[in-house]
Order: structure tokens, then sequence, then C-alpha cells
């Protein structure tokens, strides 16, 4: 009962943001300075988004704590995830390239940048890897 709920919850939160998002951008003209509607839906945007992350954050709390030793493998891959990030973003660089420059892209900004492409590379080789080794496993058994 509390899984239909749940699901049903979210849904309806997916939905309500969805519009939100629709009608503001069908609304939306960068000429004008201020529009009660574009004020609103932004509003109400970031309030759908705000219940679907707390939401989302409450159920994964509530899900760890109910079944946490079914949960440890999880938790590890989430520990996994932060330290790549985390070690793609000590070893970035800032930059300033030519489109950095045109969009006024602080180098703080650029080193967040570049340390997301050096993670998207690292996982992206990790998934090949895992692949081969699934195919190679898979051969030999």
């Amino acid at each position: 009962m509390k899984n239909k709920i749940i699901t049903i919850l979210l849904a309806v939160i997916t939905v309500l943001s969805s519009l939100s998002i629709v009608f503001f951008a069908a609304k939306y003209d960068s000429t004008t300075k201020y529009d009660t509607y574009l004020s609103l839906s932004m509003y109400a945007v970031y309030a759908v988004m705000a219940i679907a992350f707390t939401c989302l954050f409450g159920f994964a709390v509530w899900s760890i704590a109910a079944n946490f030793k079914d949960s440890k493998e999880s938790l590890i891959g989430v520990g996994v995830v932060a330290v790549v990030m985390l070690i793609s973003y000590l070893i970035s660089s800032p930059s300033s390239s030519a489109i950095e420059v045109k969009f006024a892209v602080s180098t703080q900004l650029s080193k967040v940048i570049g340390g997301g492409a050096i993670a998207a590379y690292i996982f992206g080789m990790g998934a090949i890897a895992a692949a081969i080794w699934s195919s190679i496993s898979n051969k030999l058994k």
C-alpha cells in the first residue's frame, strides 16, 4: 500500500514539474524584464522540484535506514562515485578557452566543468572495461 502511494505521489510530482517547465519554456521571452506569469511559473517550478528532491532524498534515507544490511553495497557504490568525483575535481585544471571567455566562466567553474569531464571519461572507461571483462569471463566459463 505504501509503495503504491509513493508511486502515485511521484507520478503526480513528475507530471506537475513537467507541465510547469513546458509552460515556462513556452511563455519565456528574454526581452521582457518582468512578467507575473513567468515569475509565478518559475516559483512553481522551484516548488515542485524542491518537493521532488525532498521526496527523493527522504525515500533514499528511509530505504537505507529500513534495510541497512542490504544497503551496504549501494553505499559503497555512492562512496566510490563521490571519491572519483573528488579526485577528478582535484586533478582538473582551470582553463580559459575562447568559449569560457565569451560566456564569462570563472576559473572555479571551469575547474568544476573540467572535473565533471574527467569523471565522465573515467566512468566511460570503467563501463567499457566492465563490458569487456563480462564478455571475456562469459567465454571462459
